[in-house]
């Protein structure tokens, strides 16, 4: 079983990182638009947080989440380069989870955001949040308990992942 590496205060020295919810659009006031679609469909002007127009606030949300989800697997290699592997909780929409495992964080979240990845993610990915473990036996046995965690809590039609991949009930 792999240990986890530790820095000198005793304290686990790997970082969790996570993407960012924004959609990246705002009112003409500064505040942020939640839901792009609905916005635009009440005929508003969304806007850039560097005052700029959005001619298509959905679009321009979900390029935002696909760049901060890209951003956040970088981010969990370089500020963890020991990091043998990591595990990672995707957040989709209608509040369901996908828990999955990697070596390599940008190579799999690239997977996933083009359609090559798990297949009962067929839905927008809104955050992710990667923990790394310092060997890939630790990431397997994390994965593990954390899909059967989120199940519990959540229900089991709400949770796929660590093997169990169905596609979620419509």
């Amino acid at each position: 079983m792999g240990r986890s590496y530790y820095n000198q205060r005793g304290r686990s020295s790997y970082k969790t990182v996570s993407s960012k919810r924004s959609t990246g659009c705002f009112t003409k006031s500064g505040t942020t638009v939640r839901n792009p679609r609905a916005y635009a469909a009440s005929k508003k002007t969304a806007y850039t947080k560097y005052g700029n127009k959005i001619h298509n606030p959905a679009k321009y949300a979900a390029a935002v989440q696909r760049n901060s989800i890209a951003n956040a697997a970088s981010a969990a290699a370089m500020r963890n380069p020991k990091a043998k592997a990591f595990t990672y909780t995707v957040s989709l929409p209608g509040q369901k989870k996908y828990v999955g495992m990697t070596t390599n964080p940008s190579q799999r979240m690239g997977a996933h955001v083009n359609g090559t990845g798990a297949k009962c993610i067929n839905e927008g990915l809104t955050a992710v949040t990667f923990t790394p473990h310092s060997s890939v036996a630790a990431a397997k046995k994390k994965e593990t308990a954390t899909y059967f965690q989120q199940k519990k809590k959540m229900g089991g039609d709400l949770v796929r992942g660590a093997g169990h991949t169905k596609q979620f009930p419509i």
